[in-house]
């Protein structure tokens, strides 16, 4: 009787062609996609496609100058006269309680990308003081709810100043030729219609390509936002340094963003797997330290996202632009061909593959099971700490988040024998308020596995909301008989939903 990983996560843990040949297309595919619910393809590509600069990345570019910041010496150098120009601009809101604040942050535990992030979501019109919220995760990371209070409030007041707005303009109008070099690109080219078919997987939402005056490290960032509805609105910083980005250099930029707006969740729901090859963590780190120096789950994550963009290039552009790309692949370490390799399987069973949610678990066995002993922690109690209310966790911690997980796994549901499938689905669909299909779901986990006590308590939660508290006592004296009669497994040491 064994409680799924991904359970005790839930339980446990506190976003024309150019120069391309024809392709043949698989009609059948076409119309699954269309006629296919929230997988349905949309039509217009280019729409979805937003590029613009942003006030809270010049804001945050002016802070860090003004503090005179390691962030900003590559830019001393590329462009001194921006430099030179905000201090001199500025010299009279040196000591403004943001700039003030700003620099009391932790630049290394607090990055760019996420003081970004910070404003983006939680304060989604920086010209109204007062209107940020916060997350644990992020204000943490400022250093405590104290410091993000007095950042988040004197950032939006600064985003009111004269100065800052009369620069804002200026700089729009100096990024201008910028912007409009890449919104050509993007006019010319279906990026997001390509992976859609690619994948087979529809992307609902926006790709939004944001200019960013920071260089090295903060250049460029992702950042996926996941509405309630389950679509996304992926947000990308770039440089204006890259004024010479060529168009497949724009192509695999956007596919890798895209990836990860299309196929984040599906990594997520196999974390799992994941984990069981963490060993591999330090050798990946050391051959890639950008993008596997953190979690092996990130890592992973990146790994898919490089290689999909990358066989989506070589399909869509002639072979010898390939070269343009050989430093950027020469940095991302040994999973990158094999990865490659089994998506060019994946190319030639699209019969049997409609999407690459099918595919996935070939993609992963590209790493080795190579598992690290690690204990979960585990999530404060505080209200609301029965079962449904030890789900509301990471990874799927929003209700966007939730739906789009829960849209992904009715994919993979369809002819599985994998209880913990099902026991996932059951609780995603709890906390979507959808207690039917979680009490549905939970019952055919019980078929394929009727020892599983998690599996048994989801579904005691769900008919407690469907007013069938009756039953629920049922299932939950049978999950106190399997706990008696066994070593105390995870699910026995939760506080259990109560049917009185």
């Amino acid at each position: 009787m064994t409680l799924p990983l991904f359970f005790l996560t839930l339980f446990e843990v506190a976003d024309p062609d150019i120069g391309s040949r024809p392709r043949r297309l698989n009609c059948g595919l076409i119309l699954a996609l269309i006629f296919g619910g929230p997988w349905a393809l949309a039509a217009d590509n280019a729409a979805r496609i937003e590029i613009d600069l942003d006030p809270r990345l010049e804001m945050l570019f002016v802070f860090r100058v003004l503090n005179d910041s390691p962030a900003t010496s590559a830019a001393k150098e590329r462009d001194p006269e921006l430099v030179r120009g905000i201090q001199e601009r500025f010299k009279h809101l040196r000591t403004h309680p943001a700039v003030v604040a700003d620099g009391e942050l932790d630049i290394v535990r607090f990055t760019t990308p996420m003081r970004f992030e910070a404003l983006w979501r939680h304060a989604f019109s920086i010209w109204e003081a007062g209107t940020s919220s916060t997350t644990s995760r992020l204000a943490y990371m400022a250093g405590g709810s104290d410091k993000w209070r007095a950042w988040t409030t004197a950032a939006a007041v600064f985003a009111q100043e004269p100065t800052f707005l009369k620069h804002l303009e200026e700089r729009r109008k100096q990024n201008a030729p910028y912007l409009d070099a890449l919104r050509r690109m993007a006019a010319k080219n279906d990026e997001i219609g390509r992976i859609e078919r690619y994948t087979g997987l529809a992307y609902r939402g926006k790709h939004v390509i944001k200019a960013s005056p920071f260089e090295l490290s903060d250049d460029a960032f992702g950042l996926v936002v996941r509405k309630d509805d389950g679509s996304v609105e992926l947000i990308n910083g770039i440089s204006p340094a890259r004024l010479d980005l060529s168009e497949i250099a724009f192509a695999t930029s956007l596919w890798h963003e895209d990836a990860h707006g299309l196929l984040d969740t599906l990594t997520d729901l196999h974390v799992d797997r994941i984990n069981e090859s963490a060993g591999l963590l330090r050798e990946a780190a050391a051959e890639s330290p950008v993008f596997c120096g953190g979690s092996w789950v990130n890592c992973v994550r990146e790994n898919i996202n490089d290689a999909v963009a990358l066989r989506l290039v070589a399909l869509n552009y002639e072979p010898d632009l390939m070269a343009e790309l050989s430093g950027w692949i020469s940095q991302k370490g040994k999973f990158l061909g094999p990865l490659t390799a089994k998506l060019k399987e994946y190319e030639g069973a699209r019969g049997k593959h409609k999407s690459l949610v099918s595919f996935y678990p070939s993609l992963l066995s590209v790493f080795p099971k190579s598992p690290v002993q690690q204990r979960p922690a585990l999530a404060p109690a505080g209200r609301g700490a029965n079962l449904t209310g030890m789900l509301s966790v990471a990874p799927f911690n929003t209700h966007g988040s939730r739906k789009n997980a829960a849209e992904l796994l009715d994919l993979l549901l369809p002819g599985s024998r994998d209880p913990a499938r099902y026991v996932q689905s059951a609780a995603l669909r709890i906390h979507l308020g959808e207690p039917e299909r979680a009490a549905k779901d939970a019952s055919i986990a019980l078929d394929l596995s009727p020892d599983d006590v998690g599996a048994l308590l989801l579904r005691a939660e769900s008919l407690i909301a469907m007013g069938l508290a009756d039953r629920a006592a049922r299932d939950l004296e049978s999950a106190k008989k399997l706990c008696e009669a066994e070593k105390s497994p995870p699910a026995c040491r939760m506080r259990w939903p109560t049917a009185l």
